[in-house]
């Protein structure tokens, strides 16, 4: 456990003081287009079996000078028949600061880990192909859970019961 004294004292000074230049992302070349994909990965998490899952949204963006031409959008992986993609699919065109959303959903066909990857392909010469990676669970069934929340009385109601009949 760390002492008063530890958190206050000043850090270590014998090794190199200087601060780390901040990494900077390249400047974007002015004849290419350059793809960016968000987010990287989407987890499902539980969902019932042979349901819909609620869809997910998946950007696909140009941050490039040139326009991009997307190939190829599609879903693979090991488990890639349990995802799906809703929206254009097709053969398509950004123009650089351009972006198009789309739809993944996921419907389980087991009680177990899955998992499958969007693949983009493109025409940007750093990246050609670019993914983003899929993971839900099956669950058997699904849960329901109530809360009931009763106050608590400080007073007692009694009830007292003479019976009288000769039984």
């Amino acid at each position: 456990a760390c002492s008063d004294y530890d958190l206050k004292r000043d850090a270590d000074v014998s090794g190199d003081t200087a601060e780390p230049e901040p990494e900077q992302e390249p400047e974007p070349d002015p004849e290419h287009p350059d793809i960016r994909v968000s987010p990287e990965s989407v987890d499902f998490s539980y969902v019932p079996l042979n349901c819909d899952s609620s869809p997910e949204t998946i950007t696909v963006s140009n941050v490039g000078a040139a326009d991009l031409v997307v190939s190829e959008l599609g879903v693979g992986g090991e488990d890639g028949i349990r995802f799906r993609l809703e929206g254009d699919d097709g053969e398509f065109t950004l123009a650089p600061d351009e972006s198009r959303e789309f739809e993944v959903i996921f419907t389980p066909g087991e009680a177990d880990a899955q998992v499958g990857d969007v693949v983009v392909r493109s025409n940007d010469p750093d990246s050609p192909e670019v993914g983003v990676d899929l993971e839900g669970l099956g669950a058997e069934g699904g849960t329901y859970e109530e809360i009931f929340i009763q106050e608590a009385f400080e007073a007692v109601d009694i009830l007292w019961v003479v019976d009288s009949s000769s039984s």
